[in-house]
């Protein structure tokens, strides 16, 4: 649906990525808001644990919220489809490791929300927006105000950045480096 956003949660199905404290959080927003999101959760990988899905699920449900769990493998295409068909993703995982995945989601042009005790040295360097919150509490305040306005908060220069960081040109010398 054109006239809806898109919000993926997380990149993969493991409870690290706290899915639920995210969930619980955007139950809060404005029944008129909540009307006006789709919540993508990306399952392709991590465990299958029916009790943590179908809690996901319960929460969806008794709080209105529309939900699409993406469960089979994704071929590359696809998952460049899911990156673009999205317009902001929230990463709260416990840890992260400069995630491949949140970088194609910045490419695809997409509003990102972390969690602040998640560091990206690199991205905030570079000047890339990355919206920080201390806890799932924010999640709800700041949706309101993202569904409200999307393109404030919107980093339009991201895919340069990002290809300056992790692109081809930038990282082919130096693994080449590592060879030659």
């Amino acid at each position: 649906d054109k006239n809806k956003i898109n919000i993926t949660i997380g990149y993969n199905s493991h409870p690290a990525q706290q899915h639920i404290r995210v969930l619980k959080s955007i139950a809060r927003i404005n029944k008129n808001l909540k009307s006006k999101i789709n919540l993508i959760l990306p399952f392709t990988y991590g465990p299958e644990d029916e009790d943590y899905i179908s809690e996901i699920k319960n929460i969806c449900f008794k709080n209105n919220l529309k939900v699409i769990f993406v469960t089979k493998h994704l071929s590359e295409i696809e998952l460049a489809r899911l990156r673009l068909s999205s317009h902001l993703m929230i990463q709260t995982q416990i840890s992260d490791q400069f995630s491949g995945s949140m970088q194609e989601y910045l490419y695809a042009e997409n509003i990102i929300i972390v969690g602040e005790w998640l560091e990206y040295p690199d991205l905030e360097n570079s000047g890339i927006n990355l919206i920080k919150i201390k806890s799932f509490d924010e999640i709800n305040h700041l949706l309101t105000s993202i569904l409200k306005n999307p393109e404030k908060f919107k980093d339009h220069s991201a895919i340069t950045k990002i290809k300056d960081i992790s692109g081809w040109n930038k990282n082919l010398p130096l693994w080449n480096g590592l060879y030659y």
